[in-house]
């Protein structure tokens, strides 16, 4: 059985519905509201106060895996992880917990840091540096048009406060460095709309780029002209003491956006390397419904897989998952709607994927 803990969230909610069409694992849903719980036709739900020792165990006795889908880390997480560790569960954390948070773990592993971005972000890099001999240049693109919800918009400003991020930044010979950008408004071949990007490079990319000896990369988001990417682009001017004030304010500029915009989210990776000693160039498309959706998918294909993963019990963040190479064909046997493929030695501007719809 999977638990999923937070499962009337935005996350949790689409976790809900790809396992129960997925039709493989009973669920049981973790709410943490006891008036939110209601009476659904092949849906187990239960309590949990994840403060409350006691209730993190009852709920975590009958689990193979456990999903954490709300915000909530740190110590406040100890009662959940020491439950599944009671029962041998697997624990799949969308929260990415950085080298400060040291976590004390028996009879179980930690999977965090899984969704989209942390998650795929790390993870899709290496799926296609698997494909080289050895790979030498990247550029990751992060492409997502949709709604924050409240709980996102201050994860997201948590992170470009904590120190980890770089703004404006890209790899290169190892060295990371400011960024001119001249390419701002970029087309890609995930759909018909022009891109603007906000170039950045963090704690995660780089060790990851370590791991694969990548010496020059860039990562980018990317947004469509709007209210949103307005805020985004001069959030520092916005930031000010009052938090939730200001991740209001950019829920509310995603929502004016999405009045007349197509919600999508997904990435395209540009990669150069050598195979039999020759340079060539491949290309990485995925495309998800929304950003919920992709992380949601992300989860769930990573619960699937740790079930019969055998590894010692340990820490692990998404890139590190054993079953890295399997993560994509998985999202794509639970979600029919998920659209990934790889191209070699195509140029992005000769794909010409998403003239319809997926």
């Amino acid at each position: 059985m999977i638990g999923i803990v937070g499962g009337k969230g935005e996350i949790g909610l689409e976790c809900v519905n790809l396992l129960n069409d997925y039709e493989r694992e009973p669920i049981k849903i973790g709410i943490r509201n006891s008036n939110a719980i209601v009476d659904e036709k092949n849906k187990l739900y239960e309590f949990i106060d994840i403060k409350n020792r006691k209730s993190c165990f009852e709920f975590a006795k009958d689990c193979d895996c456990i999903i954490n889908c709300t915000n909530v880390r740190g110590s406040d997480i100890y009662n959940l992880i020491d439950a599944a560790g009671k029962y041998k569960a697997k624990f799949v954390d969308v929260n990415y917990h950085n080298s400060q948070e040291k976590i004390e773990i028996y009879n179980t592993t930690i999977y965090h840091g899984v969704g989209a971005s942390p998650g795929l972000t790390e993870v899709l890099p290496k799926i296609i540096a698997n494909k080289f001999e050895q790979i030498t240049e990247l550029k990751l693109y992060y492409t997502t048009v949709g709604r924050f919800t409240f709980s996102a918009a201050k994860e997201y400003l948590r992170y470009i406060e904590s120190g980890e991020v770089y703004s404006a930044t890209v790899l290169k010979n190892g060295d990371i460095i400011p960024c001119a950008n001249d390419r701002p408004v970029i087309s890609l071949p995930i759909g018909n709309e022009k891109w603007n990007t906000l170039p950045y490079i963090d704690e995660r990319t780089v060790a990851m780029c370590k791991q694969l000896n990548l010496e020059n990369a860039g990562f980018y988001m990317c947004i469509q002209d709007g209210y949103t990417y307005e805020f985004l682009k001069n959030i520092w001017l916005k930031y000010k003491d009052d938090k939730d004030k200001t991740a209001q304010e950019l829920v509310k500029a995603s929502e004016i956006d999405c009045l007349h915009q197509e919600t999508y989210s997904g990435f395209v990776l540009e990669a150069e390397g050598i195979i039999d000693q020759c340079k060539c160039n491949m290309n990485l498309i995925m495309k998800s419904p929304s950003a919920s959706k992709l992380t949601a998918l992300a989860v769930t294909a990573t619960a699937l897989l740790s079930l019969d993963s055998k590894e010692e019990f340990c820490v692990l963040d998404m890139s590190a998952v054993p079953f890295v190479d399997l993560l994509l064909d998985k999202m794509s046997e639970v979600d029919p709607l998920f659209f990934h493929k790889i191209y070699k030695n195509k140029t992005l501007s000769s794909i010409n994927t998403f003239e319809g719809e997926i």
